[in-house]
């Protein structure tokens, strides 16, 4: 995996910001994080997680509304992928673990259903330099959930010059890159649902109220 240069963990002024991709997936939105960024230790992940949703450090906060999403109105679900790159039997394939975070709660949920969301997983991992520089015409990857271990496949057209091919879909204003996303389904089969996906954003969160645990973990 290539990333973006700038794409790291960084300290300004002493506070630990973390790279984050913010994105829409049909009409779910969410964050993607790079898995190998985030601690393996559950208390750890957990505390990054309420920090880049803005969700209560404790659980159970009945009418506290975390992560109000930009121009989308207030998530009833907010959702997070940490996903990361694994070797597979046809080369390089995603692997995602999804959490989600309900709206009047700090509980996190995780093993959660996928929904649409998935879409954006092909486009982050564009992002993420794991197409071939300048490729065109249909690209597709694998995706492994790493809480069923069933693979999931999502496909984008490029076109030249960086551009992709697009799609309206209903409930959404304009036309953004269009994805073809094969989920499993009980008994092998797979249900293949076309519609768009977008990153919204990507930037870092600055994590103003880390532990001193989460804090030492990050190196400052």
């Amino acid at each position: 995996m290539h990333p973006p240069e700038w794409f790291a963990i960084r300290s300004r002024h002493g506070v630990p910001e973390f790279p984050v991709h913010h994105v829409r997936g049909g009409t779910s939105t969410g964050l993607i994080v790079w898995d190998a960024l985030a601690p393996s230790d559950p208390p750890l992940k957990e505390e990054l997680l309420r920090l880049l949703l803005g969700t209560p450090k404790r659980r159970s906060a009945p009418g506290e509304r975390p992560y109000t999403v930009p121009e989308h109105g207030l998530s009833a679900g907010n959702q997070v992928f940490f996903a990361d790159v694994e070797p597979g039997p046809d080369g390089a394939r995603l692997i995602a673990k999804l959490a989600r975070v309900p709206r009047d709660t700090g509980d996190i949920e995780w093993g959660a259903e996928w929904g649409r969301l998935p879409a954006a997983l092909p486009l982050w991992a564009l992002d993420m330099g794991l197409a071939p520089p300048g490729h065109t015409g249909a690209w597709s990857i694998a995706i492994c959930n790493a809480d069923t271990g069933l693979l999931a496949t999502g496909r984008i057209w490029c076109r030249p010059a960086g551009a992709l091919t697009g799609a309206a879909m209903p409930g959404v204003d304009g036309e953004f890159p269009l994805v073809e996303l094969v989920l499993p389904e009980p008994g092998g089969a797979g249900a293949t649902h076309r519609c768009n996906a977008q990153i919204l954003m990507s930037g870092y969160v600055p994590l103003y109220q880390a532990s001193p645990a989460l804090r030492a973990w990050f190196g400052g």
